[in-house]
């Protein structure tokens, strides 16, 4: 529940469309990511497997961001919204690098 004292500021509001983005563009393309990354595998087992994790974990982030921005933390809610897709991004660089 919203805490009655918040108000909501123009970074929020941003965070809010950033989330409906998030959700609906960046999560299918995050999770055809995780499931067809496994069909030409290049790098160790355990890459494949945390790749699986990244879907829920955008779940999670977008989920803790509208948490944090109701009780009214402005700057960790935008900016954990953004964990799950750089979470992809590291593990890609790591398997590109291994």
């Amino acid at each position: 529940k919203k805490e009655e004292a918040v108000v909501y500021s123009l970074l929020d509001k941003f965070g809010i469309l950033l989330n409906f983005a998030i959700f609906f563009l960046a999560l299918p393309i995050v999770t055809l990511t995780a499931i067809l990354i496994q069909m030409y595998p290049t790098g160790p087992d355990w890459i494949y497997q945390v790749d699986l994790c990244i879907p829920p974990m955008v779940l999670f982030s977008l989920a803790a961001s509208v948490s944090l921005r109701r009780k009214g933390m402005k700057k960790s809610g935008f900016f954990i919204q953004f964990l799950g897709p750089v979470m992809l991004l590291i593990l890609a660089i790591i398997e590109y690098l291994l």
